[in-house]
């Protein structure tokens, strides 16, 4: 259920603050237990909320600390549905008509 009167937490703020700080682990160090492509610099926008988490980073983030899948899957699909619902009411497409007089 997407909150009505908050902005859905962002998954890198999760990463952050539920996983990263407790473990006593760092972003760089985080990069480099994930391999890959993964670096420093990527694994900051995600925490800073610039970028998004793809299926791809979904996974890896799931095996690498012990969660499930969906549990990133969900914060992030509830993310980008508050930010459709509220970017659409920004540009007015989603306010009620006013009568002509």
């Amino acid at each position: 259920m997407l909150p009505q009167r908050r902005k859905p937490t962002h998954p890198g703020k999760v990463l952050m603050e539920d996983f990263l700080k407790p473990l006593l682990i760092t972003p760089r160090q985080f990069a480099e237990r994930l391999g890959g492509n993964w670096s420093e610099v990527k694994i900051e926008g995600i925490i800073k909320g610039k970028e998004n988490l793809s299926e791809d980073a979904i996974n890896q983030f799931a095996e690498a600390l012990g969660t499930s899948p969906s549990f990133w899957r969900q914060l992030q699909s509830h993310y980008n549905q508050w930010e459709e619902i509220h970017r659409h009411n920004e540009k007015g497409s989603l306010k009620p008509w006013k009568k002509a007089q």
